[in-house]
């Protein structure tokens, strides 16, 4: 009888796997997370072939993790034109324990991702907090970031990861990942398959599982909008100070991401979007701040995403009168004319 072992109870009807041999005595923890002390001879060995005889599905083991599947499923959609894709293209971040022998493990941490990954490692163990290691992973990369004894399962302690996702280029700021692993005997001993990029058995563990990488949403905090640059300049009229010139854009501003960033090829549609919207944030601002009363901006047809996020944030503002669709006899509904109020 080995640490991992699944068995039963002789005598009753419980189910564990054993977590820790001394002497006679075996620990093993049942189902719901306890951890009981058995005589070694009152335990019975789970073998494989139970499940087959008993029609009881046995674990899949597969040399490809599910979650490569899904992405591999996921590239064939986007390259059959299908609508599902996810933001970030990845296949996932892993941890593996892979054995150096029958008691140490080595725990690595594994990009099979295409990004690069800031991270860092720390661990919670007896009420203390210290750290495990910390670096950046390149695409496909991995690195040993601790060691552990298998017959110390109980004092692993409680591992914290930190990642980022990093390239070059535009691309929407994507949230940081952030876990906060335990590991139970009872879930631990199942994970046993091949780590991606490692190729080699082991328990493997995918950190971002039913993490959604996403573009975070900030709440920008301006240090000057348009309402206190103006407020600004009326102190400086009356205590007779100078101007701070504010440069007053052009009437029709086009944003097309062409016109704004000929060198743009390279960005992801997500990027494209947010550059738009932060250009036409900043431009109204400074209309407003310049004194305009009104402005035109030019955002194409499109799939109307643009045009309703500009719409949707002049319906908001407390400088906007109000706002239409501009001259569609020349620009058809890709341009949105907007009417300042004055002060």
């Amino acid at each position: 009888m080995n640490i991992g072992d699944r068995v039963r109870l002789l005598h009753d009807n419980m189910e564990g796997v054993v977590v820790k041999i001394q002497g006679n005595i075996a620990e093993v923890e049942i189902e719901d997370g306890f951890i009981i002390p058995v005589a070694a001879n009152e335990l019975v060995l789970i073998a494989g072939e139970e499940n087959e005889y008993f029609d009881k599905p046995a674990p899949a083991k597969s040399s490809r993790p599910a979650s490569e599947k899904r992405a591999s499923q996921e590239g064939s959609k986007q390259q059959s034109g299908g609508t599902e894709s996810p933001l970030y293209s990845y296949k996932g971040l892993y941890l593996a324990f892979i054995p150096t022998n029958d008691r140490l493990y080595q725990l690595y941490f594994i990009n099979n991702t295409d990004w690069t990954t800031p991270y860092a490692v720390s661990k919670e163990q007896n009420g203390n907090h210290m750290g495990v290691a910390g670096g950046v992973l390149g695409a496909r990369q991995y690195a040993r970031i601790d060691e552990v004894n298998i017959e110390q399962f109980d004092k692993w302690g409680i591992y914290y990861f930190q990642v980022l996702l990093f390239r070059q280029g535009y691309y929407p700021l994507p949230q940081p990942l952030l876990r906060k692993l335990q590991f139970r005997a009872s879930t631990f001993f199942k994970a046993s398959q091949i780590a991606p990029v490692l190729d080699k058995q082991g328990y493997v563990f995918q950190l971002d599982k039913d993490f959604q990488w996403k573009a975070t949403e900030w709440e920008v905090s301006r240090a000057i909008d348009a309402q206190q640059i103006t407020h600004n300049l009326l102190k400086q009229d009356q205590a007779g100070q100078s101007h701070v010139t504010v440069e007053t854009p052009e009437y029709e501003v086009d944003l097309h991401i062409e016109k704004l960033l000929p060198e743009h090829k390279g960005m992801s549609p997500e990027a494209i979007f947010a550059y738009q919207l932060d250009v036409f944030e900043r431009k109204l601002d400074a209309a407003i701040a310049s004194g305009m009363t009104e402005i035109i901006f030019i955002h194409g047809v499109g799939n109307g995403k643009l045009r309703d996020a500009i719409q949707k944030r002049a319906s908001g503002h407390p400088q906007v009168e109000y706002f239409q669709d501009a001259h569609k006899e020349k620009f058809g509904y890709g341009a949105t004319f907007i009417k300042l109020k004055s002060k």
